[in-house]
C-alpha cells in the first residue's frame, strides 16, 4: 500500500514539472514573439536597417542628442595620441550609423468579423469530404463540410463564415482560407479563418499608412488582427474518404463548403443553406508548414497545451 502511495506521489510530481516546463516554454515563446514585433532587423539592398518599436522614439532621440553633445565635446578634448583621437572619432562614426539604421513601427489593428454568439466546440463533430455531381457540367466537383449536432449553432457559424466573403456565394477573391493538415497517429486538423488579404482589409491599412505619410515618411507599418480561427482535429478512420480526396483533389480547385447536420451517423444539408464556393484549399503535413503559415502557431501552441 505504502509503494503505491509513493508512486502516485512520484507521478503526481512528474507531472506537476511537466506543466510547469511547458507553461514556462509557451511563455518564453509568446515573450520571443512579442520581441520581434519590438525590434526586427530587415535587409537592405544596400545594407540593413534595424526597425524598432515607436513606444522607443524618444529614448533613441536622447540618444541622438548625448552622441551629438559628445561629438561637439569631443573637439575640444586633448588626446595623447593621434591614434586615440582617431580611433574616438571612428567610434562615434560607427555608433552615429548605427543609430541612424533605426526606423520606427507602429502597430495598426484590423478587426475582422466576429461570432455575436457563444462558441461551443463540443457542437462541431467533425468533416466530410467528398464529390458532388454539377448539375450544370457533366463533372464531379469537390466538397467540404463540417458536421454539427445543433442545426442552429451550425447556421451561426456558417452565417459567420459567409460574412468573411460579405456575404456572396463564390468567393473567387480568395476571402476564406482553408486547410487540411496531415499529422501523426492518423490525426488531420482542418482550419477555417478569414484571409488577412480580403479588400476591406488592403484598404484599412493603405489609407492608415496614407495618412501616416502625412507625419513621417520613413515609418513602418505593423498590421495586427483580432479574429477568430475555427480549427479541429479528427482521426482518418478506415471508413474515412479524406485519402481517396487527397489523392484525387487537385491544387488550386474550387470546391463546395457547407455545414451539416450530423444524425444517424449521416450528414445531412441544412435546409435553405446555400454552400459556398471556395477556391482556397491548403493540403499539406504539418511538418511542412513555416513560420509564413498561421497554422503553425496555432498548432505549436495546441501542442504544448496538449501535452500540459
Amino acid at each position: 500500500m505504502e509503494n503505491t502511495n509513493n508512486r502516485t506521489k512520484f507521478s503526481n510530481l512528474i507531472k506537476s514539472i511537466k506543466k510547469r516546463f511547458f507553461k514556462t516554454k509557451t511563455r518564453l515563446y509568446l515573450w520571443r514573439n512579442k520581441l520581434h514585433f519590438l525590434i526586427q532587423f530587415q535587409k537592405t539592398p544596400r545594407f540593413f536597417k534595424i526597425i524598432i518599436s515607436e513606444k522607443y522614439k524618444k529614448h533613441i532621440s536622447i540618444i541622438k542628442y548625448f552622441i551629438t553633445i559628445i561629438s561637439l565635446l569631443s573637439s575640444l578634448l586633448i588626446f595623447s595620441s593621434i591614434l586615440y583621437s582617431f580611433l574616438f572619432t571612428i567610434l562615434i562614426f560607427i555608433f552615429q550609423s548605427f543609430i541612424e539604421r533605426f526606423v520606427f513601427s507602429y502597430k495598426i489593428t484590423y478587426i475582422q468579423p466576429l461570432p455575436d454568439f457563444e462558441i461551443e466546440p463540443k457542437k462541431w463533430k467533425g468533416m466530410s469530404f467528398g464529390y458532388a455531381l454539377n448539375p450544370k457540367i457533366p463533372t464531379e466537383i469537390p466538397y467540404v463540410g463540417m458536421l454539427f449536432s445543433d442545426e442552429e449553432y451550425a447556421r451561426k457559424v456558417f452565417g459567420l463564415i459567409s460574412s468573411w466573403n460579405y456575404g456572396e456565394q463564390d468567393d473567387s477573391s480568395n476571402n476564406i482560407n482553408t486547410s487540411v493538415l496531415l499529422g501523426e497517429n492518423n490525426e488531420y486538423t482542418f482550419f477555417i479563418y478569414p484571409s488577412c488579404e480580403r479588400k476591406t482589409v488592403k484598404d484599412f491599412f493603405k489609407t492608415t499608412e496614407e495618412e501616416r505619410r502625412k507625419t513621417s515618411l520613413t515609418d513602418v507599418q505593423q498590421k495586427m488582427f483580432v479574429q477568430i480561427i475555427f480549427g479541429k482535429t479528427c482521426k482518418i478512420t478506415s471508413l474515412s474518404y479524406l485519402p481517396e480526396f487527397i489523392r484525387r483533389y487537385h491544387q488550386g480547385v474550387p470546391f463546395y463548403f457547407e455545414a451539416l447536420i450530423y444524425k444517424k451517423d449521416e450528414p445531412i444539408s441544412i435546409p435553405g443553406l446555400n454552400p459556398l464556393f471556395i477556391h482556397n484549399l491548403k493540403i499539406k503535413k504539418i511538418s511542412e508548414l513555416t513560420r509564413k503559415d498561421i497554422e503553425y502557431e496555432m498548432l505549436k501552441l495546441k501542442k504544448w497545451d496538449k501535452e500540459t
